[in-house]
């Protein structure tokens, strides 16, 4: 147990972000590389990507893609938390000097002001849609439809909010002494703020959210027990079941509904991007979905999304980056009117030039599409060394709250740029760049109140 607890305290960004690679990039695109087709052909079936023939002289490129920067990042990574041990002893002397380990004052601030800013996100949404309109989970154009409103209505820093602010400020119950009551008020408010906002990733990031701050506070006293390794799998399982039960929901609506029910319910739908999404392009026409049993389709759509979610970008980026597209790099010309490099692989995914469709990739095959091998491994390296520096420097010292949050949302950054591009990572709706501004403020004003009282 000593000895986990120290390879948990040492390296948990990186056995977090090693681990969801593995499960959505190099599981399944050792398949679709070495598989006799059999794993692509089911593949296809779900998800309606096509696959070109591969080369033989594009074989090392791919494989040097998908299987080097894994490694590249694990051995920056811990260099990284060589350089940090020195660094971090400069930060003790200047910047740790009068840091604070009484956090009870802070700790119910935050919680009392997550609670407004939750209430205010609620009322705001219910002033948006009605309360019947709130029931749409269970009919699938009205939730397309009603999720679209929230959409076009709500602005950037209301996502902010829902997305990472209000799980961050959740996430304090794990180092708070309220009491249960309390807790379970604030977790019951936050799940209602995401129900009613249509969105499940928002809730799988703050449940990611919250038990990371219990991982970090159970590391902090060194007491991995059986229980927080039974409630840590438990809210993984619960992580698993909201993405399976909002695939569920979706399938269930389409094996249940004739073929032209699905298209006159379409045709009352006002966004057309809504209409030709994925999901009703692929599965309007797929004889597997509409006759076949919806719990069995919904469960083999979501183990093969997991799989499949990055898979293919790591196999299709060299196959047009620099042949069919330039790379950004050199696109000077025309940079600011590009696709993103994502939407390129994702039209050439579904073999339609004007889909915009989507195309998830891991963040170093992202850099792929700017020069090259190079600039992934590259970027790979810088990453991995970035992260072991930084939790180097915060994971002794989580007593703090404020540092305990930085930490929170050092570990959300590694599961983001698994999932995604740095640049999403850290300025979209669901970037750790506006909460890490945030967290420093308070901590600012709380060493200037500590300076000032001493």
């Amino acid at each position: 147990m000593k000895k986990l607890l120290s390879l948990l305290r040492n390296g948990l960004p990186l056995i977090i972000l090693e681990t969801i690679i593995l499960l959505t990039n190099l599981i399944g695109a050792s398949f679709l590389l070495w598989d006799d087709n059999d794993y692509f052909a089911w593949s296809y079936s779900f998800n309606g990507m096509y696959l070109p023939t591969i080369m033989n002289n594009e074989v090392l490129t791919i494989c040097s893609l998908i299987y080097l920067p894994p490694l590249i990042i694990a051995v920056m990574y811990l260099l990284g938390l060589i350089l940090g041990g020195k660094i971090d002893k400069l930060l003790k002397i200047r910047l740790f000097s009068h840091y604070n380990t009484d956090n009870t004052k802070w700790i119910y601030f935050t919680q009392i002001s997550t609670m407004i800013l939750m209430f205010f996100e609620i009322a705001k949404i219910f002033s948006v849609i009605g309360l019947y309109d709130i029931l749409n989970w269970t009919n699938v154009a009205a939730f397309y439809q009603s999720r679209g409103i929230l959409f076009n209505t709500l602005g950037f820093w209301d996502w902010v909010a829902i997305y990472t602010l209000a799980p961050l400020g959740v996430s304090t119950i794990a180092f708070s002494r309220s009491s249960a009551w309390i807790k379970c008020i604030i977790i019951t408010t936050y799940i209602l703020l995401n129900i009613i906002s249509f969105q499940k990733r928002p809730l799988i990031c703050g449940l990611i959210i919250i038990s990371l701050a219990y991982v970090i506070k159970a590391l902090r006293h060194n007491s991995l027990t059986k229980k927080s390794i039974v409630i840590t799998f438990s809210v993984m399982f619960g992580i698993y079941m909201c993405y399976f039960v909002g695939i569920y929901v979706n399938t269930l609506n389409i094996v249940e509904i004739p073929s032209k029910g699905i298209v006159a319910e379409l045709d009352k739908l006002d966004n057309p991007s809504i209409k030709t999404s994925e999901v009703f392009k692929l599965y309007y026409s797929d004889p597997k979905v509409t006759n076949g049993n919806a719990f069995e389709v919904a469960l083999k759509r979501a183990n093969y999304g997991i799989f499949n979610r990055s898979a293919y970008s790591g196999i299709i980026y060299p196959k047009i980056f620099p042949n069919l597209h330039n790379y950004y790099l050199f696109a000077r010309n025309d940079i600011l009117n590009a696709k993103d490099d994502n939407i390129v692989v994702g039209n050439y995914l579904s073999k339609d030039a004007t889909a915009n469709v989507v195309a998830p990739s891991v963040f170093y095959i992202m850099f792929y599409a700017y020069g090259g091998i190079i600039y992934s491994l590259v970027a790979a390296a810088f990453i991995g060394l970035m992260l072991g520096i930084m939790w180097r420097c915060l994971k002794d010292k989580t007593d703090n709250i404020f540092v305990a949050m930085l930490a929170v949302l050092l570990m959300l950054f590694s599961i983001h740029i698994s999932l995604g591009s740095v640049k999403d990572a850290l300025l979209s709706s669901y970037g750790i760049l506006y909460p890490v501004c945030l967290v420093f403020l308070l901590w600012m004003i709380d060493c200037k109140c500590k300076f000032t009282k001493d």
